[in-house]
């Protein structure tokens, strides 16, 4: 459900810390943002695909049986 995605993104479920400097940051997170900060707004992925990026699905959605 929507409640459900917004609380799992809000907690930063999956996320690995590694020395306390906060989150490791996967490739596919890197490749995200990049895709994300493309200078034409046609190619730029849409809030759906964000939310299924492989990025959010190995790391924020990881095990959850709703996606």
């Amino acid at each position: 459900s929507r409640e459900q995605r917004a609380a799992a993104i809000e907690n930063n479920f999956f996320l690995s810390y590694e020395k306390r400097l906060g989150p490791q940051f996967p490739d596919s997170g890197k490749q995200l943002i990049q895709s994300m900060l493309n200078p034409n707004p046609l190619l730029r992925p849409t809030a759906n695909d964000i939310l299924r990026s492989i990025f959010f699905r190995e790391t924020i959605f990881k095990n959850c049986s709703y996606l």
